[in-house]
């Protein structure tokens, strides 16, 4: 039950992180 909500939060944290880095790069 916690890795099925785990997964989904991992992705948006990485997404997350991916899009703050494109920023302050440009």
């Amino acid at each position: 039950m916690m890795k099925r909500k785990l997964i989904p939060f991992t992705l948006f944290l990485a997404a997350l992180s991916a899009s703050t880095t494109s920023i302050a790069a440009s």
